[in-house]
């Protein structure tokens, strides 16, 4: 109560009128409270308490829209930027994620829809590729028997007729000698002197001038 009173003679020796004093504290928020105020003795008062409560009201509506103002209008904290930024760059790196599985997903439907229907024709070209080695690789075979045969008929045939050239042979042939050798010496030259060739295979019939029929293709027996 001495605060008070105290407040109230401050009030009066600044000059203002018993019916706008103030005096009293809200639970310490600084807010005034309205409280009934006793005039001087020997006053118009009488001692009577004063109604202040219209300014209070409005000081206090005064004050509380002077609060909210600022919460409105207030700056977001550091930390909130932080957060808000943090949020940004995860979404952009979201939106990068679904863009590269997009084309992912975009090349793999390509490579299932064009590549591998390519991939099985080459499949099956190689495999004719395949087939024409084989066959190739069999007529190689062939050309090589057929080869070393005409090399063995030749072998044969200079053992027979001997080393000399075939002027030479004539020459001695010629000569006059006995009947009895001529006979002996001329059975066996007559036998040999036909030679037959051996059953070989002919290049037309494996490889065709004609572009339309397929190499390597049997000969018509």
């Amino acid at each position: 109560m001495d605060q008070e009173e105290e407040e109230i003679d401050r009030q009066r020796a600044a000059g203002r009128p018993d019916s706008e004093l103030l005096v009293g504290f809200g639970g310490g928020s600084g807010s005034p409270v309205s409280e009934p105020v006793v005039g001087p003795s020997g006053g118009s008062g009488s001692g009577s308490p004063i109604s202040v409560s219209e300014p209070v009201q409005s000081w206090v509506m005064q004050q509380s829209a002077q609060e909210l103002a600022a919460c409105l209008g207030a700056e977001p904290c550091l930390e909130a930027k932080k957060l808000d930024e943090s949020i940004e760059e995860m979404l952009i790196r979201l939106d990068e994620f679904c863009a590269m599985l997009e084309m992912i997903r975009s090349d793999s439907s390509q490579i299932l829809d064009e590549n591998v229907p390519k991939l099985k024709a080459k499949a099956l070209e190689m495999k004719k590729v395949y087939a024409k080695i084989d066959k190739m690789e069999t007529f190689v075979k062939m050309v090589g028997q057929n080869a070393a045969t005409l090399e063995q008929q030749v072998i044969q045939a200079e053992k027979d007729c001997g080393n000399l050239p075939h002027g030479v042979r004539r020459l001695l042939l010629s000569i006059s000698a006995p009947s009895n050798l001529n006979k002996k010496c001329s059975c066996p030259k007559q036998q040999n002197t036909r030679y037959e060739l051996p059953s070989l295979y002919r290049t037309e019939a494996y490889f065709p001038e004609s572009s339309d029929r397929p190499y390597f293709s049997k000969p018509k027996t």
